[in-house]
């Protein structure tokens, strides 16, 4: 009976572990190159993906997904008083950002996502900037791919700041 209550346990931690090792596609990969970050931004997102991986989401959660703003709210669930919130802000994070690490956000089919991304896209210290045209068109591929991934899923587009 011990024997049998071991190898039961041996099996489950085994499983268990082998269940988190399958959900690192979910993630970007550590190399992977987003041409509209600016460097400090690529290295936190890097920083802060690693932190995902290691809490994942749960099913039917509420989830904040954007940049610094969304980030600073820290744990929203206790902000707001309210379980289950999953904070997926990342400080300098750009839309495309968001595209590179949607997966894990529709694997998990939350129960709403809000959306606010974009201001590091128009107003940050890359060599490059996207025209407002492609922001706006990868925000509405972001609310699209959730929608259609998880059609249940509320999705809310707040918007971005105004800049010049």
């Amino acid at each position: 009976m011990n024997k049998l209550i071991f190898t039961f346990l041996l099996l489950s931690i085994f499983s268990h572990s082998q269940n988190k090792l399958n959900l690192d596609y979910l993630y970007p990969q550590e190399d992977l190159i987003i041409e509209y970050q600016d460097e400090w931004g690529r290295n936190n997102y890097k920083k802060i993906i690693k932190e995902f991986i290691k809490s994942p989401l749960e099913f039917g959660d509420i989830v904040f997904l954007g940049n610094s703003i969304t980030r600073g709210g820290k744990d929203w669930s206790k902000r707001l008083n309210y379980p289950n919130i999953k904070n997926r802000g990342i400080g300098g994070d750009v839309t495309d950002g968001v595209l590179a690490r949607i997966n894990e956000i529709t694997y998990f089919k939350p129960r709403a996502v809000f959306l606010l991304i974009g201001i590091n896209d128009l107003y940050n210290n890359s060599p490059t900037v996207p025209s407002p045209e492609y922001v706006g068109n990868n925000i509405v591929k972001i609310a699209n791919i959730i929608k259609s991934k998880s059609p249940n899923t509320e999705v809310f587009v707040q918007t971005t700041l105004p800049i010049n």
